[in-house]
């Protein structure tokens, strides 16, 4: 909390060391990879209905338990299993240091949490918007303190916050950054790389044909406080390096904390970072704990935090998701790929936030982006191909995935929307987690 202590309290240099240290993964093997996939608890009877931490089903006294359990589960696999604000289950694996590690242990983990789900009655959607009920059906399930204010910050600028709190889920892709260069190039390269892979793998479709919206969840994201949203300023104007850039996004983001307590006490306005270091507050200056807890709430399109956080992507059904990874990784991770990208993307740097509204929106049903998505795609492919531990296999579901939507200027929303026209229940079926056999059970 702030402090009146000017001892405790933190200056502008000591922001600059705590984004620094925030930047630095320290020793690194260049090549880990780790996987965050939210997935929508639901009931599978009709009509379906959202599954709420407290509510008991059947003899089970509260999802809250059958969440232990998966908890537990996910443990077992190496994973861990975290609950959102709206009841989201959040799966994130360890860090591996294979591509096709990473995506098995989502596989196992999943399916096992999928099963506990299962057994009382529920299901686990993988879609970037739950399509089937109302967001009000989902209300705030968690009472820290980190997410009332969030949640009352982002009310206040518009519906979009709770819709993304309560309502949407992700599939985050966690690569090494590296260092030096590397590091740079890496981070470009994703950030360019952002709105092309929104599009691509949409799959939280809004409207109706012919004005459908691609990808709700990140259109929520785009509008959510563009404080604190989007791409970083330095990154846009090409000015500096990545510490640089989360540093400017760090100073000039509204902290959350500030919107909960309230007016400044007659100084200016303060409502940035660098508005509270140079004109402090009348409940005092930040601390070191406040300025950590601030840098856990910008949310860019890519998050620099010790390694690469790709936020840009919906949660995609299991099917996909293996396509999907190798590719972002071959773009990533595989040096010659990634040179070859930023050669064709470096000229959208300035025009992200443009792009990235086109992604979402139009998607890749606007021929341009189609065609600059194929070829970037093409180079990606490639490059996973060349990524240790990736199969035969492995490409042959790169190259279906874009033979069924890519080239063809559709992604998964689309088939969802179409679903979701026939029968909503066929949607569901679509999006529902696989259940694992029973070789994979006893795996």
């Amino acid at each position: 909390m702030p402090t009146h202590d000017a001892d405790v309290a933190v200056s502008h240099a000591d922001v600059v060391h705590l984004v620094a240290e925030a930047v630095d993964g320290g020793p690194t093997t260049g090549s880990g990879v780790g996987l965050e996939l939210e997935l929508l608890p639901v009931t599978r009877v009709t009509p379906t209905r959202r599954l709420r931490l407290n509510e008991p089903v059947g003899s089970v006294p509260s999802i809250a338990e059958v969440v232990a359990l998966g908890r537990a589960d996910a443990a077992a696999h190496g994973s861990s299993l975290t609950v959102e604000p709206g009841g989201q289950v959040e799966i994130a694996t360890s860090c591996c240091q294979r591509v096709p590690d990473a995506l098995d242990e989502l596989t196992r983990t999943a399916g096992r949490v999928a099963a506990r789900f299962d057994a009382v009655g529920g299901s686990l959607l993988a879609a970037g918007l739950d399509v089937w009920h109302d967001v009000a059906t989902a209300p705030q399930q968690l009472p820290a303190p980190r997410y009332r204010r969030m949640h009352a910050h982002l009310a206040a600028r518009g519906s979009d916050g709770p819709l993304m709190m309560r309502h949407t889920c992700a599939l985050q892709i966690n690569l090494d950054l590296g260092t030096g260069a590397e590091a740079d190039a890496r981070w470009a390269v994703t950030n360019l790389l952002a709105p092309l892979a929104t599009a691509t793998f949409a799959a939280s479709p809004a409207g109706v044909a012919g004005r459908r919206v691609r990808s709700r969840r990140s259109l929520a994201w785009q509008a959510l406080d563009p404080t604190r949203t989007g791409f970083a300023p330095g990154f846009l104007a090409d000015r500096g390096d990545v510490a640089d850039h989360v540093l400017e996004l760090a100073l000039t983001a509204d902290v959350l904390l500030l919107s909960a307590l309230g007016p400044s006490g007659g100084r200016p306005d303060v409502r940035s970072l660098d508005d509270w270091l140079r004109h402090g507050h009348a409940v005092g200056r930040p601390t070191e704990a406040d300025v950590r807890e601030h840098l856990t709430t910008l949310f860019p399109e890519v998050r620099a935090r010790g390694f690469l956080e790709l936020r840009a992507i919906d949660a995609v059904p299991a099917r996909f998701r293996r396509a999907l990874v190798l590719l972002v990784a071959g773009a990533v991770l595989d040096a010659r790929a990634r040179d070859a990208i930023l050669g064709l993307l470096e000229p959208y740097r300035a025009g992200l936030p443009d792009l990235a509204r086109r992604c979402a929106t139009e998607g890749l049903s606007d021929p341009r982006l189609c065609a600059l998505a194929v070829e970037v795609w093409a180079y990606a492919r490639d490059g996973a191909a060349r990524l240790p531990g990736v199969t035969r296999a492995d490409g042959m579901a790169v190259e279906g995935y874009v033979d069924r939507f890519t080239v063809r200027g559709r992604a998964p929303a689309d088939e969802l929307a179409e679903l979701l026209e026939r029968d909503p229940l066929l949607a569901l079926d679509w999006a529902a987690e696989p259940l694992p056999t029973t070789a994979e059970v006893h795996r």
